[in-house]
């Protein structure tokens, strides 16, 4: 609020304050008469000395313009509302919890394929997503999360596997890559040489990624990865991996994108949505909680 209106402001209050309280003393006197000079006798109008006694004031005329008064007052602090003078806004952002562990780990069975993706590949990935009793094909760490320096983010990308007590795990080869993040936690990790493997067992068999690029917002304390969007590049030797009663290679087509210097050797799987906190084990530290 400016210096000027919060002057107006006290003063439109002290003068409410004043009119308000004249009105009450006006009405309390009004009510109870002074006992000073002649006292009226309520039956016959006169005083106790036998003459015809002053008659007494209501304060009607008094309480009338106080009340007017009152009434214009407060339509002024109305008016000053009205203005814009008491518009409270909190614009700072929301206080951040910190996440377990130093660590985000997030499953993928909520990341659903589209955007680039070949059509008939994109249609069979979804099914067995649906299929899947798993938190997903691959499991996300993201670590160093409660740093404010970058040299701990690092993202780790892997199958998923089981682990005792319901946790997950890393089921296999494991792909580290550096992220880098915001002041509200938006996640970034541009596209990286990545090698490792999406799982659907026992469904399917094992799929290879040999790069990624990744986008999102951490929500708080790491519950979940907002907004996710990645984009994985599977090699054109991934074609004869069977999948979804078909092959890889049927269902992608030709490839269409450059890897490894050569042109046309992978296709683009492209996935979105959101990946939500799982119980994770062996992220870091050899297998103990995180």
């Amino acid at each position: 609020m400016l210096p000027s209106a919060q002057r107006k402001m006290q003063r439109i209050r002290l003068q409410v304050g004043a009119l308000i309280a004249g009105a009450c003393a006006c009405t309390a006197n009004a009510d109870h008469p002074s006992s000073i000079g002649p006292s009226t006798d309520p039956g016959s109008g006169r005083g106790a000395g036998g003459g015809t006694g002053a008659p007494v004031a209501d304060g009607g005329d008094h309480r009338e313009a106080d009340s007017m008064r009152v009434d214009a007052a407060l339509t002024d602090v109305r008016g000053s509302m009205d203005g814009g003078i008491f518009v409270i806004r909190n614009e700072a952002a929301p206080t951040q919890t910190e996440c377990a562990g130093d660590l985000a780990a997030l499953g993928t069975n909520r990341l659903l394929a589209g955007g680039a993706t070949p059509a008939r590949f994109a249609e069979a990935y979804n099914g067995e997503l649906m299929a899947l009793s798993s938190p997903g094909p691959f499991l996300l760490a993201l670590t160093g999360v409660n740093e404010t320096t970058p040299s701990g983010w690092i993202a780790v990308l892997g199958a998923l596997g089981r682990a005792a007590g319901g946790a997950v795990t890393f089921g296999g080869t494991r792909a580290a890559i550096p992220f880098s993040m915001s002041a509200e936690r938006a996640i970034r990790i541009d596209p990286s040489g990545a090698q490792f493997v999406l799982s659907f067992a026992p469904s399917t068999a094992a799929i290879p990624a040999v790069s990624v690029a990744l986008s999102g917002m951490l929500a708080n304390a790491c519950s979940s990865l907002s907004q996710a969007k990645l984009r994985l590049l599977l090699p054109a030797s991934a074609g004869v991996v069977s999948f979804h009663g078909s092959t890889v290679g049927e269902l992608m087509g030709p490839p269409t994108e450059s890897w490894g210097g050569n042109a046309a050797a992978a296709w683009p799987l492209e996935l979105s949505g959101t990946a939500q906190e799982v119980y994770a084990v062996g992220i870091v530290d050899a297998g103990a909680e995180p």
